[in-house]
């Protein structure tokens, strides 16, 4: 125990450090951060995986693996059907900056899906210390997640991660409001499927990836509506 402890918190502070440095680095080397973002991306949210897997037993270990494959999976279709006919979150689509144009499976980036996983499952993390009423986490959980990508769109489609188009097919800065429904639905519907099934999760240090993503993301909009590029 005291192991899986220490190594949480050394990746906790890890997390911590690298969004840090990425909000300086946007400023004053933007085109070097946005090389850096995929490998970055990757790197804490496989390493947050690996974590989540580390210490279970094996009875638990076989269950996390099945839900969160069911989540990879899923969210990775849904995007797909997504990006390509716009009838799930609005008509959008990704740029290389995430994938370098080859880590993407139909124009999706492979980070995508794995970090609707662990955004979905830190949004329940901190959906159940919130309340103890399972049909309320998910709920909360919905909420979280949209809290957290109504922070996140305006700076991804600052740094080219993703474009939105109007209904005549032009970029737009405007995302649509069915964006945020969708994102509250599906984080709801796999946030009570982890609930439900009982698994016994120990990320509270996804808590530190969650709120360490949302500062990145907040202080980065403050500062390019502040005019700093």
């Amino acid at each position: 125990m005291e192991r899986q402890t220490n190594l949480n918190k050394l990746f906790s502070i890890v997390v911590i450090i690298l969004f840090s440095v990425g909000v300086v680095g946007h400023i004053f080397l933007k085109d070097i951060m946005l090389l850096l973002t995929p490998i970055v991306l990757l790197f804490v949210n496989i390493s947050a995986i690996f974590l989540l897997f580390r210490f279970q037993n094996k009875e638990n270990l076989k269950s996390n693996i099945i839900i969160m494959t069911i989540i990879l999976v899923a969210t990775l279709i849904i995007e797909i059907i997504g990006e390509k006919y716009g009838i799930i979150f609005g008509d959008y689509s990704y740029s290389d900056v995430l994938s370098y144009g080859f880590l993407e499976i139909l124009n999706v980036p492979i980070v995508i899906s794995i970090n609707w996983l662990i955004v979905i499952v830190s949004s329940t993390t901190l959906a159940t210390k919130l309340t103890q009423i399972k049909e309320l986490q998910a709920l909360a959980t919905g909420i979280i997640a949209v809290v957290f990508d109504y922070a996140m769109e305006p700076v991804a489609i600052n740094l080219n991660y993703w474009f939105w188009n109007d209904a005549s097919g032009f970029s737009t800065d405007v995302i649509p409001i069915q964006n945020y429904i969708a994102w509250f639905i599906i984080s709801s519907i796999f946030s009570y499927i982890i609930v439900k099934s009982k698994l016994k999760i120990n990320a509270n240090f996804l808590l530190y990836i969650f709120f360490s993503e949302l500062f990145f993301f907040q202080l980065l909009n403050i500062l390019f509506k502040i005019g700093v590029k």
